[in-house]
């Protein structure tokens, strides 16, 4: 390796690392340059010039040429974790054909390194030597940030990118232990008492956009606006850990900005949601070798026993014996830790253990502190347990007058549902035995057309909230699901003849759009009682946030319901001044989609019908419960 050093001066001078185009060039300025560091310079990718320059254990800012362009950083300091590894991993995820990239570089990437592209002429070489003067000469030099030199035109576009806890070279995580997963609750004053959020996300977007978007080696790749009917959307594509496909965030609202902000903040929670981000798991042993130091995968809810039995089911039985990967969380019931099953907290692909059930992202959540986070993830369970107790059982439920609403929003977005779609819109109690208010949004083709009907759900701090929620989520779905269903219709009415045929979310919205299939939601729409909003708890409306989560964890525990809270957040969340968790209700019942997935046994709720509040149909047992697949979206 060639040691290429500025012309012979008095003072001290920076070091270049490499040899050709730019390091001679790059040569001539060395002595303006902070002599602590050392310049890593080739004329195409070359990672024996970069570990010499590493080797010097002294701060090494690549320079090298890349097909068409020359990158400048990011500045490498020893100790400090955002490094040119970690730029890579990040370049990598962000690329939209990266696969197809390395494998060209591959092929062509030894003649192109022999080579320096024509394009390094001399004005090209001197942007470069002035860009390196400005990154290494700034008070604060952005070393988490690289600059681009197009060679076409010269131009200069920078870029930021997040260290990567994973690198190989500087990535560092704790290990999982039980003092990390103990939660202590801290006063999170609210901005108003009707509000629920601490903070302003709207608020924040631009910030949040320059830590976690960018098209080159951002988290997230891109957020896109676009329109769908009166509504904003926005979708947020992000490449998660293990996988090879885009996952996109998604945001629809009557705003551009909001609908943004939405689509980032999914996008980042279903990082958290994907794997283990922000710890390494240590424990791998059997329920039965833990005892009280684990909560029973069985009152999480398991598939039917005949499932397991099926030709290629990809789960395997529970046994106490049987042996899996934990993590550690924290029970608001014990106050202090214990362990989950790993596959139940995170459902991305794994090459360890087979898990014993399908799971989702229930109940993750994103809060800008831990507090908030929690109190979403359980409303978020709340709301799908809501959900599927009173479809299993069939629970009939009151119907809500949406003119009662002392929100006037309320009934002026399910007009303008009506108005926009021509569907009629209801709103349904269904609220269990603990009384968080939950609310199932119903849209209803007005004469004998398809899709008959339309279903959304939430949870929330009182009736109206919920009603608010479930028909924010609704708005959107209704022209979604009208414009989709006519050329999915065929396999619609084959899924309808055949629930076992139904495998995913969207398979169960086709069901339901199907005439003869929206029938069997009489036991809901058929002759019930209307009635008016009653108020919000008083309990929800404190000053401050965590006196609300309190009061919700009481009123679980008062109806024999734990909280567990493993905490999912990344150093990529704590960038943004985010928190993410994964919320578990032992005893609720688990959303899933694809009708094989159904978990429902060893959840005594569900047989209980005190919970439904005595409106659900006689169950004696399994067999009583409703077969067939579930309308949520």
């Amino acid at each position: 390796m060639t040691v290429v050093r500025a012309h012979v001066r008095q003072e001290p001078a920076a070091l270049v690392v490499g040899r050709g185009l730019l390091a001679d060039r790059l040569a001539a300025v060395t002595g303006r340059l902070d002599p602590g560091v050392v310049l890593a310079v080739s004329d195409a990718p070359d990672p024996a010039v970069l570990a010499e320059a590493r080797a010097t254990g002294r701060p090494v800012l690549p320079v090298l040429a890349e097909p068409g362009r020359v990158r400048v950083g990011p500045l490498e300091r020893p100790g400090e974790p955002g490094c040119s590894d970690c730029l890579s991993l990040r370049r990598h995820r962000a690329a939209s054909r990266s696969a197809e990239r390395a494998a060209a570089w591959l092929r062509h990437g030894p003649d192109l390194a022999a080579t320096p592209s024509p394009l390094l002429a001399p004005v090209a070489l001197d942007l470069v030597a002035e860009l390196v003067t400005a990154l290494v000469t700034a008070p604060a030099p952005a070393h988490r940030g690289i600059l681009l030199a197009d060679l076409s035109d010269l131009s200069v576009t920078p870029h930021a990118f997040l260290p990567d806890p994973f690198c190989p070279r500087c990535g560092t995580l704790p290990d999982d232990d039980p003092a990390r997963a103990r939660i202590t609750l801290v006063p999170r004053p609210k901005p108003s008492p009707d509000r629920h959020r601490v903070w302003d996300a709207e608020g924040r977007l631009d910030r949040l956009r320059q830590i976690y978007v960018d098209d080159h080696c951002g988290l997230v790749h891109s957020l896109n606006p676009a329109a769908l009917g009166s509504l904003a959307v926005a979708g947020a594509p992000i490449r998660l850990r293990g996988t090879t496909a885009f996952e996109p965030g998604f945001g629809r609202s009557r705003s551009y900005r909001r609908s943004s902000v939405i689509a980032l903040l999914e996008a980042l929670e279903r990082y958290g949601a994907i794997g283990p981000g922000g710890r390494r798991g240590t424990v791998r042993a059997s329920y039965a070798s833990l005892g009280n130091l684990a909560v029973d995968p069985r009152s999480l809810g398991l598939h039917p026993p005949e499932h397991y039995a099926l030709p290629g089911f990809p789960y395997r039985p529970f046994t106490p014996e049987a042996v899996c990967r934990w993590l550690w969380g924290h029970s608001f019931a014990t106050g202090g830790p214990v362990l989950v099953p790993e596959r139940n907290v995170h459902y991305g692909p794994s090459d360890d253990d087979r898990p014993f059930c399908y799971e989702l992202a229930n109940g993750c959540a994103l809060g800008s502190c831990l507090e908030e986070a929690v109190f979403h993830g359980i409303l978020e369970v709340l709301e799908r347990d809501a959900f599927l107790l009173t479809w299993y059982t069939r629970a009939r439920a009151p119907r809500l007058d949406l003119g009662t609403a002392r929100d006037p929003t309320i009934p002026l977005v399910a007009a303008a549902i009506t108005a926009e779609t021509g569907y009629l819109v209801e709103c349904y109690d269904i609220t269990p035995d603990h009384g968080v208010p939950c609310v199932w949004a119903l849209a209803r083709h007005p004469s004998d057309g398809e899709p008959a009907t339309i279903s959304a759900a939430a949870a929330g701090p009182g009736l109206e909230p919920a009603a608010a929620g479930a028909l924010a989520e609704l708005g959107p779905m209704v022209p979604t699901v009208r414009d989709h269903f006519p050329q999915h219709a065929g396999r619609a009415r084959e899924l309808a003849a055949d629930g076992r045929r139904v495998r995913s979310m969207i398979d169960h919205y086709l069901v339901y759009g199907v005439r003869s299939a929206a029938r069997r939601l009489s036991f809901l729409t058929d002759g019930t009682e209307e009635v008016p909003f009653a108020p919000a708890p008083d309990g929800f409306r404190h000053d401050d946030l965590t006196a609300d989560l309190r009061f919700l964890l009481d009123r679980l525990a008062d109806s024999g319901l734990d909280v567990v809270v493993v905490d999912l957040t990344t150093p990529e969340h704590r960038a943004g001044g985010l928190r993410c968790v994964k919320v578990l209700v032992p005893g609720t019942v688990p959303m899933t989609f694809g009708e094989q997935n159904r978990r429902t046994w060893g959840l005594p709720r569900l047989l209980d019908p005190a919970v439904v509040r005595g409106r659900g149909m006689p169950v004696r047992g399994h067999a009583d419960l409703n077969p067939d697949p579930h309308p949520f979206p």
